[in-house]
């Protein structure tokens, strides 16, 4: 059991750091970004975030079932047997499941805000536009 629970902490380390290595590279890939209109028209920021959604619904998935294990192992103890001794061992394990899974999810958050801010200020600037275009046009046949 103690090689099990070693072989799953070994592969925790790993995806947390292939993980936040992830992050960092999506977060400096923002910071260096274009103009949202030019993303906007080219139409990749929306593909790249779906891809994005759907490797981390994989992700999900396959750390919740990786999970699956100690979760119905500490259930069966702590809920079913009532043995006490293993609950800071319970606790501890969903807190690594909720790091791992916190990890998992960061660059996908982020890359979302970011589309959706461009989506917000591609908006406010149609928007804008409208408003001028109504103005001078309206002067137009106003004073025209």
């Amino acid at each position: 059991m103690a090689l099990v629970i070693f072989g799953f902490c070994l592969l925790l380390s790993c995806l947390w750091f292939q993980r936040i290595t992830y992050y960092s590279v999506i977060r400096s890939e923002l910071s260096a970004d274009s103009s949202a209109l030019q993303q906007a028209l080219s139409g990749d920021e929306g593909q790249e975030l779906r891809k994005m959604f759907v490797h981390w619904q994989l992700a999900s998935i396959v750390l919740a079932l990786g999970f699956l294990f100690f979760t119905n192992f500490f259930w069966t103890l702590v809920a079913g047997y009532h043995d006490q001794r293993y609950l800071l061992s319970a606790i501890l394990a969903h807190v690594l499941w909720a790091t791992s899974w916190g990890l998992i999810s960061l660059p996908v958050i982020i890359k979302w805000r970011h589309w959706s801010h461009m989506q917000l200020t591609i908006g406010i600037s149609v928007a804008v536009l409208f408003i001028i275009v109504v103005i001078v046009f309206g002067g137009i046949f106003l004073f025209g």
